[in-house]
Protein backbone atom coordinates (compact mmCIF):
# COMPACT_ATOMS: atom_id res chain seq x y z
CA UNK A 1 0.00 0.00 0.00
CA UNK A 2 1.45 3.32 -0.97
CA UNK A 3 1.31 6.26 1.38
CA UNK A 4 0.04 9.57 0.16
CA UNK A 5 2.74 12.15 0.23
CA UNK A 6 1.73 15.59 1.45
CA UNK A 7 1.39 18.07 -1.35
CA UNK A 8 4.23 20.57 -1.48
CA UNK A 9 3.50 23.93 0.08
CA UNK A 10 3.18 26.89 -2.24
CA UNK A 11 6.39 28.85 -1.89
CA UNK A 12 5.76 32.54 -2.19
CA UNK A 13 8.19 34.24 -4.53
CA UNK A 14 10.29 37.20 -3.41
CA UNK A 15 8.28 39.91 -5.18
CA UNK A 16 4.96 38.36 -4.14
CA UNK A 17 6.11 37.95 -0.54
CA UNK A 18 7.45 41.52 -0.42
CA UNK A 19 4.16 42.87 -1.75
CA UNK A 20 2.08 40.90 0.74
CA UNK A 21 4.32 41.93 3.65
CA UNK A 22 4.18 45.61 2.69
CA UNK A 23 0.41 45.48 2.34
CA UNK A 24 0.09 43.76 5.73
CA UNK A 25 2.27 46.35 7.50
CA UNK A 26 0.38 49.21 5.88
CA UNK A 27 -2.97 47.69 6.85
CA UNK A 28 -1.82 46.95 10.41
CA UNK A 29 -0.46 50.50 10.78
CA UNK A 30 -3.98 51.74 10.01
CA UNK A 31 -5.72 49.49 12.50
CA UNK A 32 -3.58 48.52 15.50
CA UNK A 33 -1.16 50.28 17.87
CA UNK A 34 2.33 50.34 16.38
CA UNK A 35 3.98 48.26 19.15
CA UNK A 36 1.68 45.39 18.08
CA UNK A 37 3.15 45.33 14.56
CA UNK A 38 5.64 42.59 15.32
CA UNK A 39 7.25 40.05 13.00
CA UNK A 40 4.90 37.36 14.32
CA UNK A 41 1.82 39.53 13.83
CA UNK A 42 2.83 40.47 10.29
CA UNK A 43 3.61 36.85 9.41
CA UNK A 44 0.28 35.72 10.82
CA UNK A 45 -1.52 38.34 8.69
CA UNK A 46 0.04 37.00 5.48
CA UNK A 47 -0.01 33.32 6.45
CA UNK A 48 3.75 32.90 6.24
CA UNK A 49 6.61 32.13 8.55
CA UNK A 50 8.19 35.24 10.09
CA UNK A 51 11.53 34.28 8.51
CA UNK A 52 10.11 35.45 5.18
CA UNK A 53 10.38 39.01 6.52
CA UNK A 54 14.09 38.64 7.13
CA UNK A 55 14.71 36.86 3.81
CA UNK A 56 13.08 39.75 1.96
CA UNK A 57 13.96 42.79 4.05
CA UNK A 58 16.84 41.64 6.30
CA UNK A 59 15.39 43.54 9.28
CA UNK A 60 11.98 44.47 10.57
CA UNK A 61 13.05 48.12 10.46
CA UNK A 62 13.75 47.81 6.71
CA UNK A 63 10.22 46.46 6.23
CA UNK A 64 8.77 49.37 8.23
CA UNK A 65 10.76 51.89 6.18
CA UNK A 66 9.64 50.29 2.91
CA UNK A 67 6.04 50.54 4.13
CA UNK A 68 6.61 54.21 5.02
CA UNK A 69 7.90 54.86 1.47
CA UNK A 70 4.76 53.15 0.09
CA UNK A 71 2.52 55.39 2.18
CA UNK A 72 4.44 58.46 0.94
CA UNK A 73 3.88 57.43 -2.67
CA UNK A 74 0.16 56.93 -2.12
CA UNK A 75 -0.14 60.32 -0.40
CA UNK A 76 1.71 62.19 -3.17
CA UNK A 77 -0.25 60.39 -5.89
CA UNK A 78 -3.47 61.43 -4.17
CA UNK A 79 -2.32 65.04 -3.90
CA UNK A 80 -1.19 65.17 -7.53
CA UNK A 81 -4.23 63.48 -9.03
CA UNK A 82 -7.01 65.38 -7.25
CA UNK A 83 -8.17 68.95 -7.69
CA UNK A 84 -7.21 71.41 -4.95
CA UNK A 85 -8.81 70.19 -1.74
CA UNK A 86 -7.71 72.91 0.64
CA UNK A 87 -7.27 71.59 4.15
CA UNK A 88 -9.26 68.39 3.71
CA UNK A 89 -7.61 65.55 5.66
CA UNK A 90 -5.78 62.90 3.64
CA UNK A 91 -5.73 59.52 5.35
CA UNK A 92 -2.31 58.55 4.05
CA UNK A 93 -0.82 61.82 5.34
CA UNK A 94 -2.14 61.02 8.81
CA UNK A 95 -0.76 57.51 8.55
CA UNK A 96 2.59 58.79 7.28
CA UNK A 97 2.85 61.25 10.18
CA UNK A 98 1.99 58.62 12.77
CA UNK A 99 4.30 56.01 11.24
CA UNK A 100 7.24 58.44 10.93
CA UNK A 101 6.74 59.60 14.53
CA UNK A 102 6.63 56.02 15.78
CA UNK A 103 9.80 55.08 13.90
CA UNK A 104 11.53 58.18 15.28
CA UNK A 105 10.48 57.39 18.84
CA UNK A 106 11.50 53.75 18.34
CA UNK A 107 15.06 54.88 17.67
CA UNK A 108 15.22 54.62 13.88
CA UNK A 109 17.89 56.93 12.49
CA UNK A 110 16.10 60.10 11.28
CA UNK A 111 18.18 60.05 8.08
CA UNK A 112 16.64 56.68 7.21
CA UNK A 113 13.15 58.04 7.82
CA UNK A 114 13.60 61.24 5.80
CA UNK A 115 12.36 61.33 2.23
CA UNK A 116 14.61 62.01 -0.74
CA UNK A 117 14.88 65.52 -2.17
CA UNK A 118 12.99 64.70 -5.38
CA UNK A 119 10.01 63.36 -3.43
CA UNK A 120 10.05 66.34 -1.07
CA UNK A 121 9.93 68.78 -3.98
CA UNK A 122 6.98 66.88 -5.49
CA UNK A 123 5.29 66.91 -2.10
CA UNK A 124 5.90 70.64 -1.61
CA UNK A 125 4.56 71.50 -5.07
CA UNK A 126 1.48 69.28 -4.75
CA UNK A 127 0.76 70.52 -1.22
CA UNK A 128 1.02 74.17 -2.20
CA UNK A 129 -1.22 73.54 -5.21
CA UNK A 130 -3.72 71.83 -2.90
CA UNK A 131 -3.73 74.86 -0.61
CA UNK A 132 -4.49 77.09 -3.63
CA UNK A 133 -1.82 79.66 -2.80
CA UNK A 134 -1.48 82.60 -5.15
CA UNK A 135 1.27 82.39 -7.76
CA UNK A 136 2.32 85.83 -6.54
CA UNK A 137 3.01 84.58 -3.01
CA UNK A 138 6.64 84.72 -1.97
CA UNK A 139 8.56 81.46 -1.70
CA UNK A 140 9.35 82.28 1.91
CA UNK A 141 5.65 82.77 2.69
CA UNK A 142 4.73 79.54 0.88
CA UNK A 143 7.31 77.60 2.89
CA UNK A 144 6.03 79.06 6.15
CA UNK A 145 2.41 78.16 5.29
CA UNK A 146 3.46 74.63 4.39
CA UNK A 147 5.20 74.18 7.75
CA UNK A 148 2.11 75.45 9.58
CA UNK A 149 -0.19 73.21 7.52
CA UNK A 150 1.98 70.18 8.29
CA UNK A 151 1.99 71.09 11.98
CA UNK A 152 -1.82 71.22 11.83
CA UNK A 153 -1.93 67.73 10.23
CA UNK A 154 0.52 66.47 12.83
CA UNK A 155 -1.68 67.85 15.62
CA UNK A 156 -4.67 66.06 14.12
CA UNK A 157 -2.80 62.80 13.65
CA UNK A 158 -0.84 62.66 16.89
CA UNK A 159 -2.15 65.07 19.49
CA UNK A 160 -5.92 65.35 19.01
CA UNK A 161 -6.56 61.67 19.89
CA UNK A 162 -4.31 61.82 22.97
CA UNK A 163 -5.10 65.31 24.26
CA UNK A 164 -8.80 65.89 23.52
CA UNK A 165 -9.15 68.47 26.30
CA UNK A 166 -6.66 70.79 24.60
CA UNK A 167 -7.16 69.84 20.95
CA UNK A 168 -10.94 70.07 21.08
CA UNK A 169 -13.04 69.91 17.96
CA UNK A 170 -13.71 73.65 18.31
CA UNK A 171 -10.00 74.48 18.74
CA UNK A 172 -9.11 72.44 15.65
CA UNK A 173 -11.87 74.08 13.59
CA UNK A 174 -10.75 77.52 14.77
CA UNK A 175 -7.11 76.78 13.94
CA UNK A 176 -8.19 75.62 10.48
CA UNK A 177 -10.12 78.87 9.98
CA UNK A 178 -7.07 80.82 11.13
CA UNK A 179 -4.85 78.88 8.74
CA UNK A 180 -7.24 79.48 5.83
CA UNK A 181 -7.29 83.20 6.70
CA UNK A 182 -3.50 83.21 6.74
CA UNK A 183 -3.44 81.62 3.27
CA UNK A 184 -5.89 84.23 1.94
CA UNK A 185 -3.82 87.12 3.30
CA UNK A 186 -0.40 85.64 2.63
CA UNK A 187 0.59 88.14 -0.06
CA UNK A 188 -0.10 91.13 2.18
CA UNK A 189 1.56 89.54 5.20
CA UNK A 190 4.63 88.57 3.16
CA UNK A 191 4.95 92.16 1.93
CA UNK A 192 4.52 93.53 5.45
CA UNK A 193 7.21 91.15 6.75
CA UNK A 194 9.55 91.90 3.86
CA UNK A 195 9.37 88.39 2.43
CA UNK A 196 8.95 89.45 -1.20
Amino acid sequence: MSELLPSPKHRTTGPEARERLLEAVTQLASTVPFPEITARRIAREVGMDSNVIFRNFETLENLYLAALRRIEVRAIEYLESNPPIGFMPIGDMFLWMRFAAWLTLSGTDPLRISSDAKFLERFRTASLDTLSLSDRSSERGKSAVLVIALAYIQAQALLTPTQPDIFTEQAMEDSLTLLATLVEGLDGLSAKLGWD
